[in-house]
This record gives C-alpha cells, structure tokens and sequence, in this order.
C-alpha cells in the first residue's frame, strides 16, 4: 500500500473535510479527493462518507483509520529511534492543549527549554482538545482530563488553584460559564460567600476559557479561573477567598511509542520540574492544603474541580 494513500486519509481523518485536509497536506483538493477514492477501490469498501458538512469515517474507515495512525506512529517511532541511538533530540515536538495553557508555557519556562534544546522545533496546537490534533508521533497534551485515548497514558503535573473573579469594583450575583461539556463544576461547589454556583443563574456560556476571563473582565458576570492568570490580570478582582480555592489536576498526556524521543523526553521532564512556576500564582504556596480533597467520579467520569465549601466569617 502506498505511504501517500495513508498520509491523505489521516488528513482527512484529522480534518473532518476534503478541502480542510488539502490544504493541510499542501495539495489540490481534486488530487486529495482522487486519492481517497483510488484508495477505497483499491479496498473494495468506502472509507469516508461524505456530505455537504465534510466527512464522517464508515465503520470500516475507522478501522483503516485507527491502523493507519498506528503505522504512523512507528514510523515516527523508529526514526527517533534512530536518532537517539546517536544522542540527538533533533525534531519537530508538539505540545497540544488550551490557548491559556500553551500561552502560560510560552511566557514562564518555554525558552529556556528551547536554550537548552537548541534543536528542537516546538509547535504549539491550541487544538489540544480535539484528539486528533496530537497523534503526531512527537507530541503531548496538557489537558485537566485523566483520561486520555488512543492507548496513551496521563502523568499527572500537579494541582491548579481556581478562584472566583470579578470585574474590579463589581460584584455581579450572574456568572459565566464553560459549556457544560467542558465545564469541571459537576460538583455542587460553593464560593467563600456560602452561594452554591448550580443555584445561581449563568449569563454567559463559552467554550473558550479566554473569552470567559474576557467577559469577566468586561462586567458580564463573575467566574472561576485559574489563579495564574486571575491574580496576574488587573483588569480582575479575586471575591473568594484564598482558604476556599479550588483546585483541579493537569495531566501530561503521552502517547507510550512516543517516549522513545529524546525531544518528548526532555518536554516532560521540563513540564514535571517547571509546573509550579508555569502554573501557579506568582508568590502562592506550591504545596496543596491538605484538607482539599480531589474528587472522582470512577469509571469514565473526568476528574472533578475539587472544593473547599466554606461560609464567610
């Protein structure tokens, strides 16, 4: 089978369109769409099924398509395999997650990694969250899942305070939300001021954390962010208190035939020693209090925003 038939249903795969996965793979998107259908012949069965919304994998497709990303990941494997037989680190790296994540990366740590690093290329993919985005054979995810995919497995990096803001010198009763499927108050959570967060109306919902932390900071409403990048926005005001933050794990999640890299080798290694720095508040405690209890569905339930439930004194 030919290695370029691979690479164009990966694309398109990864795309979700024809056209998304031509300009992905720097092709005609009439070149891209004859291959696909060669390939399928070749096959005798139909590997995509297409619509005017793009392209859904068939059952058979999904197939083709978990197979083919194993084979890439081999491929990539045996090259750094390779290249760490000559002690190089070499390489393109991907580092996937949320824009917040990727951006406190990129201002706290990022370059010294890249001095001490000199030959390896970083690519930051704010498409984190979408799992196709990393299956690249270099790549890890930052993400508040424990759950990862694909055979991949999740180091946990550490605990991040959440707080309650606000618009300095308001105090709104609406708050500004997650969307549901992304929002990690599945636990009925209560803020220093003794309200439960499920009993009081949502004015805004997002699926951006940024755009939260905006509307925020525009007077919408009030919500819960991480304490790095509240406490470092003067635009904010902390209204809870620091006993009743809340805290949510990040994981690194790694793909095991991607350890055989030097380059991902030396990003965990840096993201496990670095965390406190990237990903605490400036002058914060790095050690957790010991009565906040990290709370977990079981099964395949993510990992719940643990909290402190306290009334105001």
């Amino acid at each position: 089978m030919d290695w370029n038939d691979i690479r164009v249903s990966l694309a398109i795969a990864r795309a979700g369109s024809l056209n998304q996965a031509a300009l992905l793979l720097g092709m005609d998107q009439s070149t891209v769409s004859r291959r696909l259908t060669a390939l399928e012949a070749k096959l005798g069965t139909t590997l995509f099924q297409r619509s005017s919304h793009g392209v859904l994998p068939t059952e058979a497709g999904s197939v083709f398509v978990a197979k083919a990303i194993e084979i890439e990941r081999q491929a990539g494997a045996l090259v750094d395999q390779v290249k760490a037989a000559g002690g190089s680190h070499a390489g393109v790296l991907h580092v996937c997650g949320d824009q917040w994540i990727l951006k406190q990366l990129a201002a706290f740590g990022l370059l010294d990694f890249m001095a001490k690093n000199p030959e390896v290329e970083v690519v930051l993919n704010s498409e984190g969250n979408d799992q196709r985005a990393w299956h690249q054979n270099a790549s890890v995810a930052l993400c508040f899942t424990a759950k990862p995919v694909d055979g991949a497995f999740a180091i946990k990096l550490g605990a991040v305070p959440h707080a309650v803001y606000a618009a300095d010198g308001k105090n709104p009763h609406a708050w500004v939300r997650l969307h549901k499927e992304q929002d990690p108050l599945e636990v009925k959570t209560h803020c220093a001021d003794g309200g439960a967060i499920d009993d009081m109306p949502c004015r805004l919902r997002t699926s951006d954390p940024e755009t939260v932390l905006t509307s925020v900071a525009a007077g919408v409403g009030k919500a819960i962010l991480p304490r790095c990048l509240g406490d470092a926005d003067i635009r904010l005001k902390c209204i809870s208190k620091r006993e009743g933050d809340l805290y949510r794990n990040l994981y690194l999640h790694v793909h095991p035939d991607a350890l055989s890299s030097k380059r991902v080798e030396a990003m965990v290694a840096f993201l496990r020693a670095s965390f406190a720095d990237i990903f605490l508040p400036h002058g914060a405690s790095r050690a957790v209090p010991g009565d906040v209890k990290h709370l977990n569905g079981g099964g395949d339930l993510p990992l719940r925003l643990a909290a402190i439930s306290r009334q105001s004194s």
